[in-house]
């Protein structure tokens, strides 16, 4: 029988910050953006961050992106990295505290379904405030649920 690897998410404290102070920012709603990064030895290293956009809409309990203007952003990200980095999945803030919503796991299924998105097992990033306090949970979508990862740097 194969074990699964125990995977771990990994950030530089920089973008920790970057993504509390953008969270921060648009509380009370919600925003997000796209992670990019590299995959290697049960390791998720996140070490870029897009945005939601110029053309975002934001309220309490959702956000849409601007998609165009995101996809540009991950085209030129890839293009600069030598075609190193891979789409990992999305982050969005939960300013009132919260798991993965409805919302988010249908997203999910969507992504990881998306041969476009060549990301079968996107990972969530999601920058929840409890307590006044801004805090990194990370979950991967895997068979259909979303499950737990640790987050190291954040």
């Amino acid at each position: 029988m194969r074990r699964r690897l125990k995977r771990t998410v990994v950030l530089a404290a920089d973008l920790a910050v970057a993504l509390r102070a953008e969270s921060e920012l648009h509380a009370p709603c919600e925003t997000g953006g796209i992670l990019m990064g590299i995959v290697h030895s049960g390791i998720i290293e996140i070490t870029h961050l897009i945005d939601a956009g110029p053309k975002a809409e934001r309220a309490s309990h959702r956000f849409t992106p601007d998609g165009p203007w995101q996809r540009e952003q991950v085209a030129d990200a890839y293009e600069r990295s030598l075609r190193r980095l891979a789409y990992l999945g999305d982050w969005h803030s939960h300013p009132l505290g919260g798991r993965p919503s409805d919302l988010d796991r249908s997203t999910a299924a969507r992504i990881a379904a998306a041969p476009a998105a060549r990301c079968p097992q996107p990972l969530f990033l999601i920058v929840t405030c409890e307590r006044g306090s801004w805090d990194l949970k990370a979950y991967e979508y895997r068979k259909r649920r979303f499950r737990h990862v640790a987050v190291a740097g954040g």
